[in-house]
């Protein structure tokens, strides 16, 4: 699992190989490039077993993740939720995660931690795409301004 043909799986292969244009090809990535130069996105897997739930914990649900690493969860990595998106799709022709977003373990730069999945919008305004976002966390260089109008 940990590569094809010599090239490792990473999540840059994917969205290499699948692309980032469903009007050109689906399943493929949600359309950004503020990840490219980030760490995790050349992470890859051991060749080992995994166990990875596709369906959410509704009680974690609108949870920060901190919380829930307390109560005792353990994000998976982001590459294993992108493998999993992918390969799910081909075993099965069904998309895991279609609405639904994943916490991951990983986080960028800036130590902001990453999310994946929720291939379609349900309110139609973005394309498809498994999409890796990052969870933006307050730093002190947020602040406010006053407005009067």
């Amino acid at each position: 699992m940990g590569s094809i043909n010599g090239q490792n799986i990473t999540l840059k292969f994917l969205r290499e190989k699948f692309g980032v244009n469903p009007d050109e090809s689906e399943p493929c990535l949600y359309n950004q490039d503020w990840y490219l130069k980030e760490d995790f996105m050349d992470l890859t897997l051991e060749d080992r077993w995994y166990l990875i739930k596709k369906d959410v914990f509704e009680e974690s649900r609108a949870v920060m993740p901190g919380d829930l690493t307390l109560q005792g969860l353990n994000f998976p990595p982001a590459i294993l939720c992108g493998y999993s998106f992918f390969a799910y799709y081909y075993a099965r022709n069904e998309y895991i995660w279609w609405h639904d977003f994943v916490w991951c373990c990983d986080t960028d730069h800036n130590g902001d931690r990453i999310y994946v999945g929720k291939y379609h919008d349900i309110d139609g305004v973005n394309k498809n795409g498994f999409s890796i976002h990052r969870h933006l966390a307050l730093r002190p260089c947020y602040g406010s301004v006053n407005y009067i109008g």
